[in-house]
């Protein structure tokens, strides 16, 4: 290998370092780049020998390197899949022209509301996904040539971020899958099976919203009362944390003391 590897929080390997006989490496550094690479802080590589260490560092680095790989394509898959939702927005369209040319309501239904819903979190997840797999990487990920691969540049990227609070790209995917399955039931409202328990779990849904509005503003009353009449106990010294004793009470902890 005549050309070093490197990866974030770790050192170059290869023909370059003292396996090739150049340079001198410190197993500190290559034990922190193995942890890295692994993705557990917690693991100790104190007892293996540093020519063990660069090689286990080498495998390591070619494993992520394929699963990188392998995870993008998948994801690939995905959103090519994906791309029917926008047929959606048009099928939408098509309704409102149809009722205004036969002179019919047009109504926006709750299945109209997920659809738009499900649409935008695609086109967010199809905008962030190509963002990522063009931007340059702040930081060297692997070798300068692997670091200009497409899907290289889509996880280092998103790892950033994520790492920085940026942007989370993992909970708008995992709203848009949520928003897809979603509308998995709002198909099956169309069933004869399926059809009226939906309707009824959808008036229980509407039942408990009003309740918790009731038991919400239950809650902040007592709550209030006590911060302005128990002040002197740490458990009521807001109206937070008197709000979250009574919730904490509702439920079955009693253990005010």
């Amino acid at each position: 290998m005549k050309s070093a590897i490197v990866a974030r929080g770790g050192i170059p390997y290869g023909e370059g370092s003292n396996i090739g006989g150049g340079r001198d490496l410190e197993p500190e550094s290559t034990q922190s780049h193995l942890r890295f690479l692994s993705g557990e802080t917690s693991l100790d590589f104190s007892e293996m020998p540093l020519r063990e260490l660069v090689e286990a560092q080498r495998d390591m680095h070619i494993e992520m390197y394929n699963e990188f790989e392998l995870a993008h394509a998948e994801l690939d898959t995905i959103l090519y899949t994906s791309m029917l939702i926008f047929l959606l927005p048009v099928a939408m369209i098509s309704k409102k022209i149809f009722a205004g040319l036969t002179q019919q309501s047009f109504l926006i239904t709750a299945a109209n509301f997920i659809d738009f819903c499900s649409f935008s979190l695609i086109l967010a997840v199809w905008y962030f996904t190509n963002l990522y797999n063009t931007r340059d990487l702040r930081e060297p990920f692997f070798t300068p040539e692997e670091d200009q691969v497409k899907f290289v540049k889509f996880f280092g990227n998103m790892t950033d971020d994520i790492m920085t609070d940026e942007f989370r790209y993992d909970y708008l995917l995992a709203a848009a899958t949520a928003a897809l399955w979603i509308r998995c039931l709002v198909l099956l409202r169309l069933t004869e099976s399926f059809g009226p328990l939906l309707v009824m779990i959808w008036n229980m849904v509407k039942i408990v919203t009003q309740f918790i509005i009731l038991y919400g503003i239950g809650l902040i009353t007592f709550g209030a009362v006590a911060t302005l009449t128990l002040t002197e106990q740490p458990m009521f010294s807001s109206l937070f944390n008197s709000v979250r004793t009574y919730f904490m009470a509702s439920l079955g902890s009693f253990d005010l003391l």
